[in-house]
């Protein structure tokens, strides 16, 4: 929860659904790095 807090904090302009996506789209680059 606090990672997808800090997304939207980050984020506050963009919708639900956008800060959704952006967030699973950041964990699958952090797995792929990883």
């Amino acid at each position: 929860m606090l990672g997808v807090e800090g997304k939207f904090i980050k984020t506050p302009s963009l919708t639900d659904k956008q800060a959704q996506r952006s967030f699973h789209i950041d964990r699958s680059l952090g797995i792929i790095v990883k």
